[in-house]
C-alpha cells in the first residue's frame, strides 16, 4: 500500500493466507532497505514464500 500525499510512503506487510492474520510489517520509502527490514521481522515465522509486485527490491534480494 502507498501513500500518495506528500512524500510516497509504503506500507509492507506480511499475512497469513490460512488465517488473514497480519504478521509484521514495516513504513518507509519503496526502496531495498525497508523490504530487508521486513524480511528480517518475518524470520521467526519461517516465512519460505513472498507474492510480490515483481519490485526489483524481490529480485535483487530473495534470489528469484
Amino acid at each position: 500500500m502507498r501513500s500518495f500525499v506528500g512524500n510516497q510512503r509504503w506500507l509492507w506487510h506480511a499475512i497469513d493466507h490460512k488465517t488473514g492474520e497480519l504478521l509484521v510489517y514495516a513504513f518507509g520509502d519503496h526502496k531495498d532497505e525497508i523490504f530487508l527490514r521486513l524480511k528480517e521481522l518475518l524470520k521467526p515465522f519461517g516465512t519460505v514464500k513472498f507474492y510480490t509486485d515483481d519490485m526489483g527490491a524481490y529480485e535483487r534480494n530473495l534470489n528469484l
